[in-house]
């Protein structure tokens, strides 16, 4: 009885869930919003900034905690490159630096805690993590205004008055993606 038990416990630690995915299946997703209606506008940054082109580890808490980025924000797109230019000289032309840096400060399978830099001011932004077919998408809202941007949303605001019909809200879906493999590499 004795051999089964202890060969029953040494089977569940030897095995690990592995978690591990390539920098180029990661996907940073925003949703801005103009007019008064709130109509949302998707955009994506190019360049993360991720440290390393692979990642691997015993499930998501040991991969992601502690991964860190340095998202250069002149590789905003939006599928139109007018509305970027316009981003990036009228919003993020406004912040102190032209990086948004951080880490995920804690991951689990429910929830992954970012600590952003931006405009010299650091905050955490909570996500929900949903995990299907191989996919982990983590979903959040942040507010520009908890990074002092005041001055770029006003920035952006009068750059797309029209447009926008005088209104750019202040908050932000982001939408952090990971197509993931299970399997260890060998």
């Amino acid at each position: 009885m004795k051999f089964l038990l202890a060969t029953v416990l040494l089977s569940f630690f030897a095995y690990s869930e592995c978690f591990n995915f390539n920098a180029k299946d990661v996907e940073v997703k925003w949703v801005a919003f103009k007019t008064p209606s709130k109509v949302g506008v998707p955009g994506w940054f190019k360049e993360l900034g991720l440290k390393n082109d692979s990642y691997t580890g015993k499930g998501i808490e040991d991969t992601l905690t502690g991964l860190s980025f340095n998202i250069n924000t002149s590789s905003t797109y939006t599928k139109n490159s007018q509305r970027d230019a316009k981003i990036v000289k009228f919003f993020f032309g406004k912040m102190n630096g032209s990086k948004i840096s951080g880490d995920i400060t804690r991951a689990n399978e429910s929830e992954i805690i970012l600590e952003l830099n931006m405009n010299k001011t650091k905050r955490e932004v909570p996500l929900r993590v949903e995990l299907k077919d191989n996919k982990l998408i983590a979903t959040g809202v942040m507010d520009i205004f908890d990074f002092n941007m005041g001055s770029s949303l006003k920035g952006i605001n009068k750059a797309c008055e029209q447009l926008h019909l005088g209104k750019t809200w202040n908050d932000v879906e982001l939408e952090l993606s990971i197509s993931y493999n299970s399997d260890c590499p060998k």
